[in-house]
């Protein structure tokens, strides 16, 4: 029996002068409440409590060690209680990473959302684009647009398909054309999220697959650096539709080339958290509803987008 068993033994038959009702009260027996008050009278090596036959009663030494241990049991009552509530009820500072178009697009709505329910959770949300380690930066959650990334000791969760889409700004087009085809990119600047070097084009178009390897006018490890580069009329830029979709409601962005779609490896924004055993109230309740939340989110998108149709050049 460990020592803070054996404290609680000690308090119980102080408080009920009986070592046989201490145990029926406990739930242990006569001789297990023997044994936890001898071990601590061997660790102090020193009598706590007087024994005879009809009564208990407490030594000078017991009386000194009985308020200290109800102080030291009182504390760790308080503590266990937080942690329980903190398992239970989601609390406290939520770490979350997420690269910088993600926040631009769908991020700070759902974090209202999720605050709204779950006030007593305060979130600190660090945008990043490179290679989130989420040990190192103590993150408890992170959004990622390649879950790959995820390891064995990390769960990886599907929120939402990344679809690229082709713009370019209506003052960039009138003055440098619009393209019909696929060939007639390579007279155009061409504006990439990537980090260096040549790039390799691939449309699925109505006659089959076309790839062309292009030089970026403009490469960013950015999508919001490049959408801004299109808003500039810096080129024809390769986007996520998810975050230009205004623009080209609005009319500040084009689509190009609507009879083609751009190919890329599959990607979708996912959420990664360590492994599912032991998660906080907190965690357990951020990624369930973001989960939750772009299951609601693209099942209106799907009930309230019509069938494509090509912009009008």
């Amino acid at each position: 029996m460990n020592q803070l068993q054996a404290m609680r033994v000690f308090l119980k038959v102080v408080e009920l002068k009986s070592f046989s009702l201490a145990g029926e009260q406990l739930g242990i027996s006569r001789p297990a409440v023997t044994r936890s008050i001898a071990m601590l009278e061997e660790h102090f090596n020193v009598r706590l409590l007087h024994r005879s036959t009809h009564n208990v009663s407490v030594t000078e030494a017991g009386e000194a060690y009985v308020d200290g241990v109800r102080d030291v049991l009182e504390k760790l009552d308080e503590v266990e209680a937080e942690v329980n509530r903190t398992v239970r009820e989601p609390k406290g500072t939520l770490r979350i990473a997420a690269p910088t178009s993600f926040s631009v697009t769908d991020l700070a709505p759902m974090l209202a959302d999720y605050r709204r329910r779950y006030p007593e959770v305060r979130l600190e949300v660090s945008l990043l684009d490179s290679h989130v380690d989420m040990v190192e930066g103590r993150f408890d959650a992170c959004f990622v647009a390649d879950p790959r990334v995820a390891s064995a000791t990390l769960v990886s969760r599907a929120l939402s398909p990344i679809t690229p889409v082709m713009v370019a700004s209506p003052d960039y087009l009138s003055r440098a054309g619009v393209p019909g085809e696929m060939a007639d990119l390579a007279g155009h600047d061409l504006l990439a999220l990537a980090e260096t070097g040549r790039q390799t084009l691939t449309l699925a178009t109505p006659s089959g697959t076309e790839r062309m390897e292009y030089e970026p006018a403009l490469a960013a490890t950015s999508s919001v650096l490049v959408r801004e580069a299109a808003l500039a009329h810096m080129g024809i830029a390769v986007v996520p539709e998810d975050l230009v979709r205004d623009d080209l409601s609005q009319g500040r962005l084009r689509r190009v080339l609507t009879h083609c779609a751009v190919q890329t490896p599959q990607r979708q924004m996912s959420i990664l958290y360590s492994g599912r055993r032991h998660l906080s109230a907190k965690v357990r309740s951020f990624i369930e509803f973001a989960v939750a939340y772009f299951r609601e989110r693209h099942h209106h998108a799907d009930m309230s987008t019509p069938p494509f149709a090509a912009e009008p050049v």
